[in-house]
């Protein structure tokens, strides 16, 4: 209910509390966290409802199949997982709020900040291999029909790629077209790039920013 009435977030499911459970968390790939939230609701009314009839109930023989497949596979796949191990850095740059609000017209001290952290972090941590920034913090937004990149999100990213020389996602303020950058209805959106510069996939929040 959280999530959907009223644009809200899905934040908190039943399901991010397993994550140090990899085993247990693997289920994600294939049904999402609300597969894993699902699960733990119905295993947990299952247990109610065997404690409270004193038997082994159908629910509780149907969530106890649930939690074997979904252990059981998850420790499976968890060496396919492991055989590629990725260290990223996470870089928040904790921007005052008034900075933030304004942040295109602060922008260069935003991008100056962001560069700085993310280079410490790699001085720190030379086996980075993903940087992440936090959302809606690349100084530039990125339009997809602008082919002439006239708010240099593209050119700015290849900039950062040959600086870092990492693959990068960065959280950034997205536009399907001009028409709706002029009317402020953009997205919320994580942004690929390359370790060469090149702008790949791009994941947009469900609801609107604005």
């Amino acid at each position: 209910i959280h999530s959907w009435i009223g644009g809200g977030f899905p934040w908190r499911y039943l399901a991010h509390t397993q994550h140090n459970y990899l085993s247990v968390v693997q289920i994600v790939a294939v049904g999402g966290v609300p597969a894993l939230s699902f699960l733990m609701a119905f295993s947990q009314l299952a247990a109610f409802q065997a404690w409270k009839e004193r038997r082994f109930v159908p629910a509780a023989r149907v969530a106890s199949v649930g939690i074997v497949v979904t252990v059981l596979g998850g420790f499976l796949s968890l060496p396919a997982v492991q055989s590629h191990p990725r260290t990223v850095l996470l870089v928040q740059s904790a921007v005052p709020q008034s900075l933030k609000e304004a942040k295109f017209q602060n922008a260069t001290d935003v991008l100056k900040r962001l560069v700085a952290l993310t280079e410490q972090g790699l001085r720190e941590h030379p086996e980075v291999k993903l940087i992440v920034w936090a959302e809606t913090m690349f100084p530039a937004p990125l339009i997809a029909d602008d082919t002439e990149d006239r708010f240099y999100f593209k050119a700015l990213a290849r900039r950062l790629a040959a600086k870092f020389g990492r693959e990068a996602i960065y959280g950034a303020n997205c536009f399907p077209s001009r028409d709706d950058y002029d009317r402020q209805r953009g997205y919320n959106a994580a942004v690929q790039v390359s370790a060469d510069g090149e702008v790949g996939p791009v994941y947009r929040k469900r609801w609107l920013v604005s």
